[in-house]
Formats: structure tokens, C-alpha cells, sequence
């Protein structure tokens, strides 16, 4: 028997010891521990190689060729110029804040079936009310509108953004209003109005009045070069007071300016 200390042997050593030398039992059992791990880790590898082995096959015997990706730049050049108001004048149009002084009617076949009594380019402008100005910096924006109105604006960030007018006197019930509205340019559609006008500024745009519910509105849309364009639009109840009232609201369409800010 080894000699060891007596702390150290087992008492099962101690009684078999000499059993085991003779049986060759006492080395095996002094290394089943190796040769479990060795037998636990080999069944683990083999199990690996085992489920990987379809994949690696079907990899190994595929006819299909690789698929290759390949990026293309493609440059497209000699694309049209962005739509602009030029096509419907015959020189540029440059934008000095000019006052508008005369309105030129431009109609298509289309138009000439249509029959509005109640357009405002059949009326005479007047100005005569037209003792109040609003003026607004971040667009160089400056409209006249009558003696008795009042006004609020609205701003996006530090630029305008709409001012409506209204009447705070008692001779329209209720009182008419005019909106003048920044518009944005990208959103224009032309196929939504049937006449147009041609300033020495802008193009206008505008269809004959709508009704509902007994309201009368018409909507002016400044097509300008500046950054934004514009609308202009009145409602009023009624019929009458709406006619009665468009000579005034030509004239504030008249008295319109802007500029590049």
C-alpha cells in the first residue's frame, strides 16, 4: 500500500487495498472520472458533426451558382425645368413689390360657357373705403382694407401665416370676411381653377363664386416667384350683401402687394 498519511486514506482503500492490486480494479476506478469526461465531451462533438453534416453537404454538392449583387449608378440627365409661371407669359416675371394697377381677363373656350353674375371682374373697383394698411415684414406683405375693420394674424415660426379682416360695424350681419392665406407653392394643383388673370407679378387663378348654405365665397390665388404665393378670399351671407360688397373687395385684390422678403 502507498504510503500516505492517515488523514489522507480512505477507508475503503484501506480495506480493499490489496483486492484491488490483485484484481487491477483499483487503477480503474482511480480513472473513471477521465475517462467519463473524455466519453461525455466525444458524444457531444459527434452530435455536433451530426446535425451540421446536412448543411455541409448541401453546400458541398449545390449547382447553383453564387448570387452576386452588383450596385448601378444610374444619372439621368436633360430633365425638363420645374413648372413655372413663365409658360403663361411672355417675359419673366420679377417681383419689385409692384402695386397692381390693371387686371387683364384671360378665358379659355371652357370659360366661355360659363356664366357668372356674380364675377367681380364685371364690377368697378373702389378704394374709396380703403383708408386702413396692413403691413407685415416677414413677407414684405401690404394690403389696404376699409375704415371700420378689424384684423388678426397668424404666424408659423416668424413668418406669416394668414390675417383675416373683419367688419366690426353694423352694416353687414353678420360681417363679411376676407382671408388672406400664405400658400405653400409645392402644393399647387392648376387644374382646380378655370380662369386666370396675368399681373405684372403673379398669375391669378380663381373659379366663380360657391354657395352653401345661402355663404358666398370666392377664393383668389397669387401665383407669384417669390417663396410663397397667396390667396385672397371673401365670404359673406347672402347673395345681395355679396354683391354689394365687391367693388370693395376688388379693391383690396387691387391693393395687394408683396416682395421677396
Amino acid at each position: 500500500m502507498n504510503k500516505k498519511s492517515i488523514g489522507e486514506i480512505d477507508i475503503i482503500e484501506l480495506v480493499f487495498d490489496q483486492k484491488n492490486k490483485e484484481y487491477g480494479a483499483y487503477a480503474l476506478r482511480k480513472a473513471y472520472q477521465f475517462f467519463l469526461s473524455i466519453g461525455l465531451w466525444s458524444a457531444i462533438f459527434l452530435f455536433c458533426i451530426l446535425t451540421a453534416l446536412p448543411s455541409i453537404l448541401k453546400l458541398l454538392i449545390s449547382k447553383d451558382p453564387p448570387i452576386i449583387y452588383q450596385q448601378k449608378i444610374v444619372q439621368i440627365t436633360n430633365l425638363p425645368d420645374p413648372p413655372s409661371i413663365k409658360a403663361v407669359k411672355e417675359n419673366s416675371i420679377r417681383t419689385e413689390g409692384k402695386k397692381v394697377e390693371s387686371l387683364k381677363v384671360v378665358k379659355s373656350e371652357s370659360d366661355e360657357s360659363i356664366s357668372s353674375t356674380l364675377n367681380i371682374f364685371d364690377q368697378i373697383a373702389d378704394t374709396t373705403e380703403l383708408d386702413n394698411i396692413y403691413q407685415e415684414s416677414s413677407l414684405n406683405v401690404t394690403i389696404k382694407y376699409p375704415f371700420g375693420w378689424s384684423f388678426i394674424d397668424q404666424n408659423i415660426g416668424k413668418k406669416l401665416d394668414g390675417v383675416t379682416f373683419w367688419s366690426t360695424t353694423t352694416e353687414y350681419n353678420p360681417p363679411p370676411l376676407v382671408h388672406l392665406e400664405v400658400r405653400d407653392k409645392d402644393l399647387f394643383n392648376q387644374n382646380k381653377y378655370k380662369k386666370s388673370i396675368i399681373l405684372d407679378d403673379a398669375v391669378v387663378f380663381f373659379n366663380d363664386p360657391e354657395v352653401v348654405s345661402d355663404y358666398y365665397s370666392q377664393t383668389f390665388y397669387f401665383r407669384t416667384e417669390t417663396e410663397a404665393d397667396f390667396s385672397l378670399k371673401l365670404t359673406m351671407k347672402g347673395e345681395r350683401a355679396f354683391k354689394s360688397f365687391i367693388p370693395t373687395f376688388y379693391g383690396m385684390l387691387k391693393s395687394f402687394k408683396f416682395a421677396e422678403s
